[in-house]
């Protein structure tokens, strides 16, 4: 994934229901990434990783202010990363499964012009491109390979998994014009923190934006196929699937309270989220040079709307 670690200020791990703090798919729990603020002193720090297989890690972050008083502050982060990938494909084209590549940025500005107002602006932008992935290239399961929609894909496998040796992968990669094999995905996400003090009430907005694109190309006789892995001459041999997901967000949460320096705390709220999300699929013919229509399933949206206090 595109996203950057050294961006985080902390990670919060709440067990137990969450509906109340951060909407509904909370159930068990939730994992709160809290990034960085821009900081009041200038620091920075930059790391660079080397390893086998191609393995170059390197990310960076600067923060500081832009004003002696440090009302006004800035950060930025950047990373990139690249993995060749350990499984050698014994398939045509060869190559490797599990390649890796990554580039993200983030910044923020926190601006404070008087004591009672600030706001803070964090926007953050990734890309991934990675190479044919090697998780689902195991076949031969031996649990529920009765069951029609699960032996579709091979079951599962109970037990101890065994080993795959290093060139026991054997995928068709081959590529299409402008199709490359793999997962491709864009992310973007913001947000715009404004806070407000009168007369010992503390009013606070906090608006958030996020966008994603993501798609999986792959060999859909391998990954559709009970038994693995890639055979010549089966129903879909020399075809590529793909599938991929358009999906936005919005949300507006406002909330009102008597700040922190009273003895009773109180707080009232509003809460407004949007998602709308479009799935969609089809099948490259690698031997033809072939594009079938994209089959659209249908969109998707989610609105919640909550009052809390």
């Amino acid at each position: 994934t595109s996203a950057d670690m050294g961006n985080l200020e902390r990670v919060e791990v709440l067990r137990g229901p969450q509906t109340a703090l951060f909407g509904r798919g909370t159930l068990a729990g939730a994992i709160n990434y809290v990034t960085r603020r821009p900081t009041a002193e200038l620091e920075g720090r930059a790391s660079l990783a080397a390893g086998s297989e191609g393995l170059i890690d390197a990310s960076g972050f600067v923060s500081g202010p832009f004003d002696d008083g440090g009302r006004y502050r800035f950060y930025l982060s950047g990373r990139s990363y690249e993995y060749d990938g350990w499984y050698r494909n014994t398939g045509p084209d060869g190559g490797r499964a599990g390649s890796e590549q990554s580039r993200s940025i983030a910044g923020g500005l926190f601006l404070s012009p008087t004591e009672s107002f600030d706001a803070t602006l964090r926007a953050s932008y990734g890309e991934d491109d990675d190479g044919i992935w090697a998780t689902r290239l195991f076949k031969n399961l031996n649990c529920f390979t009765s069951v029609t929609a699960v032996a579709a894909r091979g079951g599962y496998w109970c037990g101890r998994v065994p080993v795959i040796g290093r060139d026991g992968i054997a995928t068709d990669v081959r590529q299409a014009a402008f199709v490359e094999p793999g997962v491709e995905r864009e992310t973007f996400r913001s947000s715009l923190e404004l806070r407000l003090d009168v007369r010992g009430l503390e009013l606070k907005s906090i608006t958030a934006l996020s966008q994603e694109e993501e798609t999986w190309t792959y060999d859909d006789a391998q990954v559709n196929s009970a038994t693995g892995p890639y055979r010549p001459g089966t129903a879909n041999a020399g075809y590529l699937a793909r599938r991929g997901v358009d999906w936005d967000s919005k949300s507006q949460e406002l909330h009102l309270s008597n700040g922190t320096e009273s003895s009773v705390h109180w707080l009232v709220g509003v809460f407004w989220y949007n998602e709308e999300r479009q799935d969609y699929t089809n099948l490259v013919d690698i031997r033809r040079g072939s594009f079938p229509p994209i089959l659209y399933d249908p969109a998707r949206e989610v609105t919640n709307r909550a009052v809390f206090g």
